[in-house]
């Protein structure tokens, strides 16, 4: 299920959403990719008593420190990697190149990764994620990169 809030700063907006999906559609994961927004779906996930996965960096705690029992794992972006690619690049005079050609950021490169998963998370289930991180980098696996 695929719900668009138009929005990425009002929580409640996203809340609503997975209300919906929760109720509608017994979802019983709900990944957010709305960055402030996006806070409502794991505030939603944890009022339904659901599990919820975090964007851009590990939401498994709130900014006060909080836990966040819902979240189970976190997509998140490695601005550090790309920032020290850039800076590299900046100083070994590779900077125009990239401007010309940008990296993406992605899992070949570690750009992208996911954060420590809850210990409610099966073994199995940790290994199936490794052997998708493994195929990618491989090339044996390719992400799409556009949504159907």
């Amino acid at each position: 299920m695929v719900g668009y809030s138009n929005n990425f700063s009002d929580p409640t907006k996203c809340a609503a959403i997975a209300d919906k999906q929760f109720s509608d559609n017994n979802a019983d994961i709900l990944f957010q990719v709305a960055g402030g927004c996006g806070i409502g779906v794991l505030d939603a996930a944890t009022k339904h008593n659901v599990y919820s996965i975090g964007v851009d960096v590990d939401q498994s705690k709130t900014t006060t420190g909080a836990a966040r029992p819902s979240v189970i794992t976190s997509a998140i972006k490695r601005i550090d990697t790309a920032a020290y690619s850039i800076i590299n690049l900046a100083e070994t005079g590779g900077y125009a190149k990239f401007v010309a050609n940008p990296t993406t950021f992605d899992i070949n490169n570690d750009g992208v990764g996911y954060a420590p998963t809850s210990s409610d998370v099966p073994a199995d289930a940790v290994a199936k994620a490794m052997d998708f991180q493994t195929q990618m980098k491989a090339g044996s696996l390719v992400v799409p990169t556009t949504i159907p």
